[in-house]
């Protein structure tokens, strides 16, 4: 258990239970270890989630995840953190994290406001922890795919990269579309990460 690495989550929402839980069980080197979301029933149900996964994995038998009371309770107990609160709480809970030399990684995007981001980078700066902004909009193969034609000359130099996506239905809960909790709502989380990848897809 020495070699593994614990890690603890801040929001078990969607996107912490569909996307994160299922990778977790499957790293043989690393470990889900605790849990904190204001929505106790949430973490709850990553946490069973998690365990049904490890169940079926002999090496991950006998797995435990403490549901915490408090994102400091949490930060006592893991080596990483990865956030998926509200976007209210990323650059927050990012900077608790590094101020404690816990690594922090967060969801999209990094924070409401560029002050709020640059606190972060500020704290990172001076911390010994790492921080990373999750996005993995870049590894979507469609995008690596039209990387490399780019890179082999066969269209030439791009001038433009136009992205267009849509979804048949937000699916969003209330916050995202409150300013408070979520800063620019789909606006901002759309157009991070759909400049990250305009900006990926060339090499910029």
């Amino acid at each position: 258990m020495n070699n593994v690495l614990q890690v603890g989550g801040i929001g078990a929402g969607r996107v912490f239970r569909e996307g994160h839980v299922p990778v977790y069980a499957g790293l043989p080197d690393v470990q889900l270890t605790a849990l904190y979301d204001p929505d106790r029933e949430a973490a709850r149900q990553a946490r069973d989630q998690y365990l049904a996964l490890c169940a079926e994995d002999p090496a991950k038998t006998g797995a435990e995840v403490a549901l915490c009371d408090s994102p400091e309770e949490l930060l006592e107990r893991v080596a990483v953190v990865d956030i998926c609160s509200t976007v209210r709480w990323h650059a927050y809970y990012a900077a608790m994290a590094l101020q404690r030399g816990i690594h922090a990684m967060t969801e999209k995007p990094m924070a409401r406001t560029w002050w709020e981001a640059r606190h972060v980078a500020d704290v990172s700066r001076q911390s010994n922890a790492l921080f990373q902004l999750n996005d993995d909009n870049i590894f979507i193969p469609r995008y690596q795919a039209l990387r490399h034609v780019i890179e082999s000359g066969m269209i030439g130099e791009p001038l433009s990269v136009r992205i267009v996506r849509g979804y048949p239905g937000s699916g969003r809960k209330a916050w995202f579309w409150d300013g408070l909790e979520a800063g620019g709502g789909g606006g901002q989380n759309q157009t991070c990460a759909r400049g990250r990848i305009q900006g990926q897809i060339p090499g910029v």
